[in-house]
């Protein structure tokens, strides 16, 4: 996909790829993968992309010096007409109104990770998607109050606890996502989203995010009419608009990760959200560990299991965008039990994450 669109961006005059518009993926009808041999980290491969006119389709190879390793083709209808802003309304509503909305999750823990757990990095990005989707609904009218005032909502922190009941669920487990606003200061909100277990009604995971309300790229006090009417229900509290960060250095023990944006670490908004954050980090983690680096105290084995995070905390600085060139550094605290990261591109931080590590669950692990 990255190989497709880097084609597309570069015109490529092959009297068909070279008339295609952003909208490209949006238009696609079929795909069709031929995987033959696999690939590893770190390994340089190299894509062919060409057009076949006369049927609407893209080809692939996906190649390793003469050897073809998948190939991979995508057809189209360019008939197909995008649409903007659109998400299928698919959810089972249990309950909503201007502060929250409870639907029902069929099968929303299927998306897995290579040790068969629901993977927190694109399960984030699920729970991000459903978000957008409640906005439809009318859920809190952020849209419709943002949209008049000309101003936007900005993700800056985000806590996540992960019950260890989480990292065992079955990916048919029925589940209820609830999604809610709780707390409101003069420039910010708090909302937050719960996934809890239909059966023991646990809530395996909780993540509470802070948004800043920015006009013009500033801070701006909440307006007006948006406060009037939600604070029928939510508290007002002083919420942190500026942050503390979570480290303040990079100790001289740290390992550092290398890797690149690909059009698979974009969400809906063509940027990389949270969830492909904690995607390059959970990266970065395994190849600490793997490696055996002295910046980890903990034995992790021969990879990292992510069952042994029960606390997340993400501090977003900037974005990440297709083809950025990011590097990661990751160590241990010295007297605790969080692994740091710092996601920076070029020498500018984009992100600080901390992951707090259940040291029993690691064992098990193991």
């Amino acid at each position: 996909m990255s190989a497709i669109k880097h084609a597309i961006a570069s015109k490529f005059n092959d009297g068909y790829m070279e008339f295609m518009d952003k909208t490209w993926y949006s238009k696609a009808i079929h795909f069709k993968l031929d995987y033959h041999s696999p690939a590893y980290v770190n390994e340089n491969l190299t894509v062919k992309s060409w057009s076949d006119a006369s049927n609407n389709r893209i080809n692939c190879q996906i190649m390793r010096d003469n050897d073809c390793l998948s190939t991979f083709s995508i057809s189209f209808n360019p008939d197909l007409k995008y649409t903007p802003g659109i998400l299928p309304l698919s959810l089972d509503v249990i309950h909503k109104d201007i502060f929250g909305i409870i639907f029902n999750g069929e099968n929303f823990l299927s998306i897995r990770n290579r040790f068969n757990q629901p993977d927190i990095s694109k399960f984030t990005n699920a729970a991000a998607e459903a978000f957008t989707t409640s906005l439809i609904y009318g859920v809190w009218n952020v849209s419709k109050f943002f949209s008049r005032s000309k101003g936007a909502m900005l993700l800056i922190t985000s806590k996540f606890d992960i019950d260890p009941m989480f990292y065992t669920m079955q990916p048919d487990a029925p589940t209820k996502l609830k999604l809610g606003l709780e707390s409101m200061g003069n420039k910010s909100f708090m909302s937050a989203y719960r996934i809890i277990d239909y059966q023991t009604k646990t809530v395996i995971n909780k993540c509470e995010n802070i948004s800043v309300f920015v006009k013009d790229g500033k801070p701006e006090a909440l307006p007006e009419q948006f406060k009037e009417e939600l604070l029928q229900k939510v508290p007002v509290k002083a919420l942190t608009e500026k942050p503390q960060p979570l480290f303040e250095s990079i100790p001289q023990n740290h390992f550092t990760y290398h890797t690149k944006v690909r059009a698979s670490d974009l969400d809906y908004n063509n940027h990389v959200g949270y969830g492909g954050v904690v995607g390059f980090c959970l990266d970065a983690a395994s190849n600490a560990a793997s490696s055996k680096s002295s910046a980890y105290r903990f034995d992790f084995g021969n990879d990292f299991n992510p069952s042994c995070i029960h606390q997340k905390f993400l501090l977003l600085r900037g974005q990440l965008l297709f083809d950025d060139e990011i590097t990661v550094d990751t160590w241990q605290g010295y007297e605790n039990n969080s692994l740091y990261f710092n996601v920076r591109k070029e020498n500018k931080a984009v992100c600080q994450l901390e992951f707090i590590i259940d040291v029993q669950s690691i064992q098990k692990c193991n």
